[in-house]
């Protein structure tokens, strides 16, 4: 992928998360670090249905803004809906999980600064 390159999120591999944790998960990098200047980094993720993830701390802030399906993320103890048209931030350091609530994939774009590069 190229700082000037058009392409369609379909021609990418999902990317299966195992030995983390989160369960039932993939994402598919959508940015490289020549086009963001190494500021941030985008992903599409997914998290199946029954998926989830434990309580966990990450040393990046990340946004989530819900695509499809349903969901619940807990920040710090305080729980809240996932679904379409959503937005979920979470801070760097914060204590959070989340999980699939619904019967067909919860998809996502995560944006995380500083970048999160797999």
């Amino acid at each position: 992928m190229g700082r000037n390159q058009s392409f369609h999120v379909d021609s990418l591999d999902w990317i299966e998360l195992s030995g983390l944790a989160v369960s039932k998960a993939g994402f598919k990098q959508l940015t490289d670090p020549d086009y963001t200047n190494d500021s941030y980094s985008l992903e599409l993720t997914r998290v199946g249905p029954e998926g989830s993830s434990h309580p966990h701390t990450e040393e990046w802030a990340h946004l989530f803004y819900v695509l499809s399906g349903q969901g619940e993320l807990v920040v710090e103890g305080e729980a809240s809906e996932m679904r379409p048209g959503s937005i979920h931030p979470v801070a760097a350091g914060q204590l959070h999980s989340l999980r699939n609530t619904g019967e067909s994939d919860l998809v996502m774009l995560a944006i995380y600064h500083p970048p999160r590069w797999r």
